[in-house]
């Protein structure tokens, strides 16, 4: 009754799961088949899901997966990590791997975004790793893709761009167009930061051929002016100057602060270098900020542009104030290096960690392996025992019903003796009565008389009735009762038909049979079928003698 009552608490309590699984999985699939077309549609489903909704197990890991990657792609930057992290946790314990890639790629998407670089490096690594071993080509371009972009943030380029290489490859199988130039933009930079600036402008230009004149594009500004570096750099200052007055008209269209500031500062110095003074010292101006970076840049460029024109002193100015900002940036990397040293270190007990909790868990599998089959074994055994005890007992009892058998047979060999004896002992005395009786004398004297004799004497051998009750009685105690039994299982039997019966019981011949009951032998044939047919109701083949001297009634 406990094992059932358990059942159904369990059979209940997965109906109820199930069901409520099925309330929310449309909007979870609804969200996520609208994340690469929609973005903002797919983040306003989850945030009213979130409003409503209580998730547990997969479904509680798959919405802080969709959630986090709604968030990543409308550019709303993480706080923290604790959201993902329960993507991360529990596809790492249960699967699928598909799952868990993308619970990585994300996962070093905040990180990057936190400023952990190291630690979103880890993570992108474990994603592309995972990706290898599946087919999903979006996951493989993103884990390219974020892995090629992290390692160009932190400058080695030349490992950079073999990564953004593949994710390019991947954007042009699948034809995402917006992939494609993201990524050709990505290429185009590296080899530029590499000083390989003819590489550079290959992929650069194929990128101004997917924007087909489109400068209102958001990569329409950054494509023109690296391009316009690139030559700059090769102090080709007319192409410099075209390509870079092409990204400065995308500038007002795609309004992004952080991409025109560069920009106006490499058009000040490409007409610095022609000697265009006035005009390079608008551009110029146009990079004053408080951030160190941009004022940086300010600072070097007026250097670069007073000594130009002679003003020396002036450039001493600006040149001092760049060296005080280039330190200041050079204190900040050193700040960020010794932060990322500690990122390294944390990452190296998170890497430990992890290694402990694997080693951990093999150990559990190892150690629920060996008692299971330990278990198996104790079963075996116990089963090798039971059946070892079952052919025991079997033999055991094979061995008893043959003693058995034996015991029986001598008794009833014993018995079948002693009944045949107290047979002989019954019949020897049953001939000696039957011998010494008067009448059965007298029956049998009739075999010793001549045929004169026994016509003369026909009408004095006839039994009379006190004859025929001497008779019954005489068969009775020779034969235990039968007489009388036969007469009460046989109603219809006559006195005459008694007598015949008991004549044949003590062996009277046939021919004494007629002269006894005075009847010729052809009456004493039909008297003894009609009998054994109407009366005792015999079969018509039996044989009369046979009966009476087999039945025993």
């Amino acid at each position: 009754m406990k094992k059932l009552l358990t059942f159904l608490f369990i059979f209940v309590a997965f109906t109820v799961s199930c069901r409520r699984t099925s309330a929310y999985l449309p909007e979870l699939e609804r969200a996520d088949s609208l994340m690469f077309v929609h973005p903002d549609s797919a983040l306003i489903v989850l945030t009213r899901l979130d409003s409503t909704a209580s998730f547990r197990g997969e479904e509680r890991a798959r919405f802080a997966l969709l959630m986090t990657q709604a968030r990543s792609r409308n550019y709303i930057r993480p706080a923290n990590d604790s959201l993902i992290r329960i993507a991360t946790d529990y596809y790492g314990k249960n699967g699928p791997a598909d799952k868990l890639a993308w619970s990585y790629v994300y996962m070093s998407d905040v990180n990057r975004d936190m400023g952990n670089d190291s630690v979103a490096l880890f993570y992108i690594k474990e994603a592309n790793k995972l990706s290898t071993q599946l087919t999903d080509s979006v996951l493989i371009y993103y884990t390219e893709y974020f892995w090629g972009n992290m390692l160009e943030r932190r400058h080695p380029y030349d490992e950079c761009i073999p990564h953004l290489i593949n994710a390019y490859n991947y954007a042009k199988e699948m034809n995402k167009r917006d992939w494609i130039i993201s990524n050709l933009n990505e290429i185009g930079d590296a080899y530029i930061n590499t000083k390989r600036y003819n590489e550079a402008r290959k992929y650069l230009m194929e990128a101004l051929g997917y924007l087909e004149g489109d400068s209102t594009h958001r990569y329409a500004a950054s494509i023109n002016g690296r391009i316009a570096l690139s030559y700059f750099a090769q102090d080709k200052s007319e192409e410099a100057l075209r390509y870079v007055n092409a990204a400065i008209s995308a500038v007002p269209k795609i309004n992004n602060y952080g991409t025109s500031f560069p920009i106006y500062a490499l058009k000040g110095s490409i007409l610095s270098k022609m000697g265009e003074y006035d005009s390079a010292e608008a551009y110029i101006n146009k990079c004053t900020d408080s951030h160190s970076s941009l004022r940086m840049i300010y600072e070097k460029n007026m250097a670069s542009l007073e000594k130009s024109r002679g003003n020396y002193r002036k450039a001493v100015d600006h040149f001092e104030r760049y060296a005080i900002y280039k330190d200041s940036l050079e204190d900040m990397k050193l700040a960020d290096k010794v932060a990322e040293l500690d990122k390294r270190y944390d990452m190296s007990e998170v890497r430990a960690d992890k290694e402990k909790a694997e080693l951990q868990n093999r150990i559990l599998i190892l150690a629920l392996v060996c008692a299971v089959m330990l278990a198996v074994a104790a079963v075996v055994a116990i089963m090798l025992i039971i059946a070892r005890k079952k052919r025991q007992m079997a033999m055991m009892d094979a061995a008893r019903e043959a003693m058995i058998n034996d015991v029986a047979n001598c008794v009833r060999a014993e018995t079948s003796r002693l009944l045949d004896e107290e047979r002989g002992v019954g019949d020897r005395l049953r001939q000696r009565i039957i011998e010494m009786d008067t009448l059965v004398g007298r029956i049998r004297s009739i075999d010793k008389m001549p045929d004169s004799k026994r016509v003369h004497s026909k009408a004095d051998l006839v039994l009379d009735e006190s004859d025929k009750m001497h008779l019954a009685m005489l068969v009775d105690e020779c034969f235990n009762g039968y007489s009388t039994s036969l007469r009460s299982h046989y109603p219809r039997l006559t006195d005459d038909d008694m007598a015949l019966i008991n004549m044949i019981k003590i062996g009277v011949p046939n021919s004494d049979m007629s002269l006894l009951l005075g009847i010729s032998d052809s009456a004493l044939k039909k008297r003894k079928y009609r009998m054994k047919v109407e009366r005792l109701l015999l079969d018509k083949d039996d044989i009369l003698e046979d009966w009476v001297l087999d039945t025993s009634v």
